[in-house]
């Protein structure tokens, strides 16, 4: 994985702290702070689960574009 691609959960959080907060509050009332996530709780976590799918479309979208670049 590139540098800059590696970045983007870091950047979201900082850009967007609201929906940082929004998700921890929703890890922290399904998962609470003695344990882990797992797959089971998947179906409980839909912010948490939007969060990932977004960040791993940019991930994506940078990298392709990226890819553009160097052509």
């Amino acid at each position: 994985m590139n540098t800059f691609s590696s970045k983007i959960p870091t950047v979201a959080a900082i850009c967007f702290p609201e929906s940082l907060k929004k998700l921890q509050a929703e890890l922290d009332s399904v998962v609470g702070r003695d344990r882990m996530p797992t797959f089971d709780d998947e179906c409980s976590l839909p912010y948490l689960v939007a969060f990932i799918k977004e960040v791993t479309r940019c991930v994506l979208l940078s990298y392709l574009s990226l890819l553009g670049v160097r052509r």
